[in-house]
């Protein structure tokens, strides 16, 4: 397995993030891993390794590129903390449906282009925000995602033919 760091470009700029390759090299499906609102972390790029060791290709975008350099948010604090709650709802905010649409699309096209990935559709999921960043963008892009899960919602849409 390797892990590789990858600059997107995005709408709005460059989001930054960490590519996870199975070892043997050949094209796998591609799934977008979108991150929680404590942001892209170690725990995160550990899930895109395992999704990497069961033959797929991860990709753990930076949700929040738009605001810039920003200090990774401490999820033990985060909902307890009145000052991490607010920045935490400031970065947020800019992620509106047309947004995660958006950026979706391009996290999606940078996979698609990708030789290690296959087929014409990917896979995203998440957790919490990113569990409804996923289903907003299998939504918003069509036959680019042939499945997207939320886990622990019982949430799963799969587009039969799709890949």
């Amino acid at each position: 397995m390797r892990r590789l760091d990858v600059q997107t470009p995005m709408p709005d700029g460059v989001s930054h993030g960490t590519l996870h390759l199975p070892a043997a090299r050949r094209p796998w499906p591609g799934v977008l891993v979108f991150p929680d609102a404590g942001g892209a972390r170690e725990t995160f790029r550990q899930f895109g390794d395992r999704l990497a060791s069961m033959d797929h290709v991860a990709l753990i975008p930076d949700l929040y590129y738009r605001a810039g350099e920003w200090a990774p948010f401490d999820v033990v604090t985060l909902f307890t903390d009145p000052q991490e709650r607010a920045r935490m709802a400031s970065i947020t905010s800019v992620l509106t449906n047309d947004r995660i649409i958006a950026d979706s699309g391009a996290y999606a096209d940078f996979l698609l282009a990708r030789p290690e990935v296959s087929g014409s559709a990917i896979g995203t999921t998440g957790y919490c925000l990113g569990g409804r960043i996923s289903l907003i963008a299998a939504e918003g892009l069509g036959p680019k995602v042939a499945a997207a899960a939320r886990p622990g919602r019982r949430s799963v849409a799969v587009r039969r033919g799709a890949a």
